[in-house]
This record gives structure tokens, sequence and C-alpha cells, in this order.
């Protein structure tokens, strides 16, 4: 998908090359869809860790193809991708480095 989407963009065909990449989004909305780990958690933690170690493996890949059109939201999603540390508790309430804004919610983990 990369050199599908390098290869619009190399040729100027910026509108093929979002839809190439919304390709991959719808692709990973219908996997999370049919994984549903908010209702697999209940029942199989591993799958539910599986099936959403899948979709950020896709969000990441998202965050770099749409990168040369939304340059501010690919470092926002990479911020944010950062924050979940802390033994997989993510830590929100800290400010962003490039707009001062906070991530959300009162500052601590969730």
């Amino acid at each position: 998908m990369f050199k599908e989407v390098d290869e619009c963009l190399s040729r100027c065909q910026f509108k093929l090359a979002i839809g190439k990449a919304m390709t991959l989004a719808h692709e990973a909305n219908r996997y999370l869809d049919g994984k549903a780990p908010w209702k697999a958690i209940k029942t199989d933690r591993q799958a539910a860790a599986n099936s959403l170690y899948t979709a950020i493996g896709a969000i990441s890949a998202l965050k770099t193809m749409f990168s040369p059109f939304l340059p501010v939201q690919r470092a926002e999603i990479a911020y944010l991708s950062r924050l979940c540390r802390n033994g997989g508790r993510c830590q929100v309430g800290n400010p962003h480095p490039a707009t001062g804004a906070e991530t959300g919610g009162a500052a601590g983990a969730v």
C-alpha cells in the first residue's frame, strides 16, 4: 500500500493517493468492527490486545500515508502514540510540544 501511495504522489495524483490511504482506513475500521475489542476484553484479554495492536499498526501506517496532506495532525498522532507508556496506561493532560494544548482530561493516568 505504501508503494501505491508513493507512486500516486510522485505523479501528483493527490486525490488517488488519498483514496488509496482511505482504503486502508476503511479496512482497519472493518477489522476493528469485526474484532470488537471493547467486547472481547471481557472474555479474552489477549484477543482484545492483539486486535488493538494490529489497529495501532494500521494507524501508524495511515499516519505516514497522510503526512503529506496533514502534517500537523501527523505530529499530533505521533505525540499521542508516544504517550502510551507506563505499563500500558496512557498519560493524559500533558501539553503537546508543538501547540501547548493539553491532550485531554485531567493530568494523570487513565
